[in-house]
């Protein structure tokens, strides 16, 4: 799982959904023959809470605001905030477990 060193450890939906499932195909597959051959992907979970570090990290509070503004701002705004994102920076707590997750996937695809 990579999260900050603030972080809560939750995961979202989706992440909580797909360890869920793992956890009970690989209990079930001691019992269930035709489950013991269901290969189970090698997997890193974010945390829930990574998204708003990562806002907050980067000063980008009024990202966040974007969905109170009538469409037509938003539609003008766009270009500044990719922008933003894309000159944003991960915090070193989130660079780091990711390249550990990146070396640990080596160089398969």
């Amino acid at each position: 799982m990579i999260f900050t060193s603030e972080s809560h450890g939750k995961l979202g939906g989706k992440s909580a959904g797909m360890y869920l499932a793992s956890q009970i195909l690989k209990h079930k597959a001691a019992q269930n023959e035709l489950l013991a051959d269901i290969r189970l992907p090698k997997t890193y979970y974010v945390s829930s809470d990574i998204q708003l570090h990562f806002v907050t990290y980067n000063n980008m509070a009024e990202v966040v605001e974007q969905k109170y503004k009538p469409i037509n701002q938003v539609r003008f705004e766009y270009p500044h905030i990719v922008q933003t994102f894309k000159s944003s920076r991960f915090p070193p707590d989130v660079i780091s477990g990711l390249s550990v997750a990146l070396d640990d996937f080596g160089e398969v695809l």
